[in-house]
């Protein structure tokens, strides 16, 4: 499978008690023995590797059966970034664009915000700006506008008032926050802190759920963050919990090993969409006439590294006084706090549920400036320019040192 010769070895019929029941009957195309068999599986046997070194999703997959992968995927909510043997997800031995469609994301909202955007942004603007800084937010609380940048900033993430008094203020801040973090059981208050988070919005009855608690217990056993990155692309009620007030359950067991996700850190250009009132465009547009204002992600923000996905997310506006926007970010150089989830090699796989949507993870605290805004009549679109931490934490120590 996934070449010539491993189509040809995988359309060779093993013989009779190699592989499940389970697998004969998606390789086979048979509907309904599919659904009877699942009814009294376990969900572990569901993802098995078979001796012939293919789970029965990448046999439907393949043979190009969608009934069956429908059923697996949107009503067992199987595994789908278990590899074969020759190292191909489910996804990548789809015979044809139907079902490659099947594996996408049903939900609308991933990459753009039509709601509670207030939870993604805030504004922050120094002191000596030279035009006026309103003295109220906007009333949809979209981003809060502050006169003094540094305070604004360090009261979302307390612990980086160290940054400015400590002589560890000119470390990295992945090498700084090891330093700050000492204690010696912060990392399993943390992973309670996250069970709990996790426990509280994913129903047990949610089709994601043994899913969820598998990638959970797989972070807690190995100390590894990718889990828990697939976790959070899950199409569940977990990451629409974590807005600007819990967002830290997740952010500080990434923050406490950041550094092994080095070799996915971003650099380049990514889009998400969104839609805005007058009055919140209106703050965006006073940010780029003040060059030194900041715009910061209060929680984590999913953008995708296609524009047509972000686009096509967006859709129309649903109410009349909303304004369709596309937000582009572009990172001149590589950012610690934003993430790639997609495939950047063989060694480097997918690590999102969703392979088809290329995401970029922008984890709190990220840090960037309003660059341009085009206004057309169907769409508004907002640049930014990422500042990365090491150039904010120097700029706000001078903020403070003109006070």
């Amino acid at each position: 499978m996934g070449n010539e010769s491993s189509t040809n070895a995988f359309r060779d019929t093993p013989r009779i008690g190699e592989a499940s029941l389970l697998y004969w009957s998606c390789r086979n195309g048979d509907v309904q023995v599919t659904r009877q068999i699942l009814s009294t599986q376990d969900f572990s046997d569901m993802n098995q590797l078979e001796p012939n070194g293919s789970t029965a999703l990448h046999a439907a997959a393949f043979f190009g059966h969608s009934q069956i992968v429908h059923l697996l995927l949107n009503e067992y909510g199987v595994i789908r970034h278990r590899k074969n043997r020759y190292e191909l997800t489910a996804y990548q031995e789809a015979s044809t664009n139907q079902i490659r469609q099947l594996f996408q994301r049903h939900g609308h909202n991933r990459f753009c915000s039509h709601d509670d955007v207030s939870s993604l942004f805030d504004m922050a603007a120094p002191a000596n700006s030279q035009d006026h800084v309103p003295e109220t937010k906007p009333s949809s609380g979209w981003v809060n506008i502050h006169r003094n940048m540094a305070d604004s900033y360090l009261s979302c993430v307390n612990f980086q008032r160290k940054f400015l008094t400590n002589p560890l203020c000119q470390l990295p801040m992945k090498t700084a926050c090891k330093v700050f973090f000492w204690q010696e059981n912060a990392e399993k208050i943390m992973t309670r802190q996250l069970q709990a988070v996790i426990h509280s919005s994913i129903p047990t009855t949610h089709l994601e759920y043994r899913k969820a608690r598998e990638l959970f217990s797989q972070y807690a056993k190995e100390k590894k963050l990718e889990p828990l990155l697939r976790l959070y692309s899950l199409e569940t009620p977990f990451y629409k919990s974590l807005n600007r007030d819990n967002s830290d359950a997740l952010f500080m067991p990434l923050l406490w090993r950041l550094q092994s996700l080095e070799s996915r850190t971003f650099q380049g250009q990514s889009f998400r969409g969104l839609t805005m009132t007058d009055e919140d465009l209106r703050a965006y547009q006073w940010a780029l006439h003040n060059k030194n204002s900041l715009i910061r992600t209060c929680s984590f923000c999913s953008t995708s590294l296609e524009e047509r996905v972000a686009r096509q997310f967006i859709g129309p506006s649903i109410a009349t006084d909303k304004k369709r926007v596309l937000m582009v970010f572009h990172f001149p150089e590589l950012c610690d706090t934003a993430i790639a989830l997609y495939r950047l090699s063989d060694n480097l796989p997918c690590v999102s549920e969703y392979e088809d949507e290329k995401e970029v993870l922008l984890l709190p605290r990220t840090m960037f400036m309003v660059t341009n805004i085009k206004q057309s009549v169907d769409l508004i679109i907002i640049y930014l320019e990422n500042v990365n931490t090491f150039s904010a934490l120097k700029f706000i120590k001078k903020e403070l040192a003109s006070e």
